[in-house]
């Protein structure tokens, strides 16, 4: 079910006609749906991916070490006192078309940069 404006406004008159409980019944809106819309959060978006430098530190780190995954990077950016989960890491990697280690490995490749464990000294 979309939750649009028309179904909103419908449903914040029958909240003050009938209760929070038989509106969200009648509308087919979960109740929680209807306390975090009310509280003006979008539950569908965190917004971490938002932040710049978290973006900056994350790629940097992808292209300089194509072979570690989503895992590793949130984990060394959690040592350096940055918290970041790793499901964010692979969105924010996805988004930029880095989300595979084979395209990680071709970018930093074409930038002439990125060291690999296995050519490391």
């Amino acid at each position: 079910m979309r939750h649009d404006e028309q179904l909103w406004t419908r449903l914040q008159a029958d909240v003050a006609r009938m209760g929070v409980s038989e509106a969200c019944k009648l509308h087919g809106v979960h109740r929680s749906t209807w306390y975090r819309r009310a509280d003006g959060r979008n539950p569908t978006t965190s917004g971490t991916h938002q932040d710049p430098n978290l973006v900056d530190a994350i790629l940097a780190i992808a292209l300089e070490r194509p072979s570690w995954g989503c895992d590793r990077i949130s984990y060394y950016l959690a040592l350096s006192g940055i918290k970041a989960s790793s499901p964010t890491v692979q969105k924010i990697l996805i988004h930029h078309r880095l989300g595979k280690r084979l395209e990680r490995e071709a970018r930093a490749a074409a930038i002439g940069g990125g060291q690999d464990s296995k050519t490391a000294p």
